[in-house]
C-alpha cells in the first residue's frame, strides 16, 4: 500500500451499524460498467486513491530528474514548474469542491510551492 489513508479506507470497519452496512454495500454491491468490468464502489475509490498517490509520486520523481539533468537550462525548469502549478491548482479546486480539509490543504500547499517557484524564477531570469 502506498499510504496509511488508503489502507485505512480499504480496511475500515465502521463505528456503528449504519456505517457497517454502508461499507458492506460499498464492498459487496457490484455494478457492470460495460466491457466486462464489474466493480464495487470501494474498488473505484481504492483505484482513485492509488492513482492519486502514484501521480503525486511520479510528478515528484520527474521533477527530481529534471532538476538533476537540467544543466543550466532554466526555461525547462520554469516550464515544469508551470505544469506542476497547473496540475496542483486544478486538483486543489477539485478537492475544495469534493473533498475535505486535509487533502485540500496538502494540494493547496503544493500549488503554492510550485506557484512561488515559478514566480521567483521569473524574477531572477
Amino acid at each position: 500500500m502506498l499510504s496509511f489513508g488508503h489502507y485505512n479506507m480499504v480496511n475500515a470497519e465502521g463505528a456503528d451499524e449504519t456505517q457497517r452496512q454502508l461499507l458492506a454495500l460499498m464492498r459487496d454491491y457490484r455494478q457492470d460498467l460495460g466491457a466486462g468490468f464489474v466493480r464495487s464502489t470501494m474498488d473505484l475509490m481504492a483505484g482513485f486513491s492509488l492513482a492519486f498517490s502514484i501521480l503525486s509520486l511520479g510528478i515528484g520523481l520527474l521533477n527530481l530528474l529534471l532538476l538533476r539533468h537540467e544543466a543550466g537550462f532554466s526555461p525547462l525548469l520554469r516550464s515544469a514548474a508551470a505544469v506542476d502549478a497547473g496540475i496542483f491548482g486544478i486538483m486543489s479546486a477539485m478537492a475544495l469542491r469534493y473533498w475535505f480539509s486535509v487533502p485540500f490543504s496538502f494540494l493547496a500547499l503544493a500549488f503554492l510551492c510550485f506557484g512561488a517557484s515559478l514566480a521567483l524564477s521569473r524574477r531572477r531570469g
